[in-house]
């Protein structure tokens, strides 16, 4: 679909948000196998350092990732990079705005790696 005709559609069908971002959180946290992540993470032997460097409980991972996504709720994003998240010990919340419409996202990421805006650009603005 061409920008021209998606712009189109959006200003003469422009999306509602139904759900709101506390249900959203309430369901991702329903659905989210924070089990499985605590299996990968006593498997990789990968250690968070609250108190102690230790594997953290399936619990502690849960209250986490009710943490981060809370945050990336609450965060505020730019109109020409409408992406905001929070991340810590492999858990990464995303909040994406389109048309106004935000979206939540809770992942756990063994590896990743992303290239930065002045490195793709050459800027340093």
């Amino acid at each position: 679909m061409t920008r021209k005709i998606e712009d189109y559609i959006f200003k003469h069908r422009r999306p509602k948000q139904i759900v709101s971002t506390e249900q959203q959180i309430e369901d991702i946290m329903a659905e989210v196998n924070f089990e499985k992540i605590h299996k990968t993470m006593v498997a990789l032997d990968w250690k968070w350092s609250k108190d102690t460097m230790r594997v953290p409980t399936v619990d502690e991972i849960k209250e986490e990732g009710l943490y981060l996504l809370n945050r990336a709720a609450e965060l505020e994003v730019d109109t020409e990079l409408p992406v905001s998240y929070a991340s810590c010990g492999g858990l990464y919340a995303r909040k994406i705005v389109y048309h106004d419409v935000v979206l939540l996202e809770l992942s756990f990421c063994v590896s990743g790696w992303d290239c930065d805006w002045d490195y793709v650009t050459g800027s340093s603005e």
